[in-house]
């Protein structure tokens, strides 16, 4: 056992006892990464916040329940997609409340012509149903490993992987469209 793992089995541990100090060690360590896929998710950096902080919400009053056989940070991403899918719900149900897209200039774009080249890229995720673009998103954008992913998205990797199939020929179809 390395320290690392060992060092995440005792802050855990000390969350269930109510730490909060190391409630706090952990939100520092993980906040960027739920951010980042509440952000690929909802693409608004508010709309994004309010996952994270559903997410450490969650993550924090079920982290008694956490199965320790299972990997961390799939079980956290899992929460971070289902606060960011409860949200998004939320928010088709009210129309009063438009998603925007915003300050992906100053994190993902260097030239005007990878501004045009994203903006397309998300424009076909857009179109492509949630059961397929999340995979996609969590896999290819998000870089988790096919297990890690799966286990994000409490499916078999057998599903994950017709799933990714199925969403990058959706991809493909899509962008040879436009």
């Amino acid at each position: 056992m390395d320290n690392t793992e060992y060092n995440l089995k005792e802050t855990i541990e000390s969350i269930s006892n109510g730490d909060q100090a190391a409630f706090r060690e952990l939100y520092d360590i993980y906040k960027q990464k739920i951010f980042s896929i509440c952000y690929s998710i909802l693409r608004d950096s508010h709309l994004a916040e309010e996952a994270v902080q559903d997410s450490f919400i969650k993550i924090y009053n079920k982290i008694s329940s956490y199965d320790k056989t299972k990997n961390f940070e799939s079980w956290i991403s899992r929460i971070a997609v289902n606060s960011s899918l409860d949200i998004q719900r939320r928010v088709k149900r009210n129309r009063k409340i438009l998603m925007q897209e915003h300050e992906m200039n100053s994190i993902f774009y260097s030239s005007d012509s990878s501004h045009d080249k994203l903006d397309k890229v998300w424009d076909v995720l857009d179109k492509i149903p949630s059961e397929y673009r999340i995979p996609l998103i969590l896999r290819d954008i998000q870089g988790l490993s096919g297990e890690e992913a799966a286990q994000a998205l409490n499916v078999k990797h057998e599903t994950l992987r017709w799933r990714l199939h199925k969403a990058r020929q959706l991809f493909k179809d899509i962008w040879g469209q436009t």
